[in-house]
């Protein structure tokens, strides 16, 4: 029987992009995502709950979310849900679990000083780090 791993998310983004580039050349973006739930619990009061997202996106979806993504904004996520088991130096395990984003929309607008601000960097404006660098939250 066939599986499916497939995640749509439409939130906020919670932090600033964190663009890396990884051992073998390739961009990776790590991004913070919150979602919202309204609902009125079983007396008629509005609640509130949000839930966050880890983020990872790798090459072309990389470097688009790295020039144009900024705290704050409205996106819609499509992705799969990745778990990694990592083993520290205490030898205690720990598990992760991340969204590889396979496409991302923004919902909203970027202003035009914000625009002239994501232009690329003369040097690509990353810095040099490994996929593991991204595991922690």
């Amino acid at each position: 029987m066939a599986s499916m791993n497939k995640v749509i998310l439409l939130g906020n983004l919670t932090k600033d992009p964190d663009m890396r580039m990884m051992a073998n050349g390739n961009p990776m973006t790590r991004l913070g995502l919150a979602v919202n739930r309204k609902w009125l619990d079983k007396e008629g009061q509005k609640r509130d709950e949000a839930s966050f997202f880890n983020l990872v996106a790798y090459s072309k979806t990389a470097e688009f979310l790295g020039q144009y993504s900024r705290k704050g904004r409205k996106v819609l996520v499509d992705g799969r849900l990745q778990t990694r088991t990592v083993t520290n130096e205490k030898g205690e395990n720990k598990t992760y679990h991340n969204i590889i984003v396979n496409d991302c929309q923004f919902l909203d607008y970027l202003p035009p000083e914000e625009l002239e601000r994501a232009k690329p960097a003369e040097d690509g404006g990353s810095v040099a780090g490994s996929a593991d660098d991204f595991i922690t939250g």
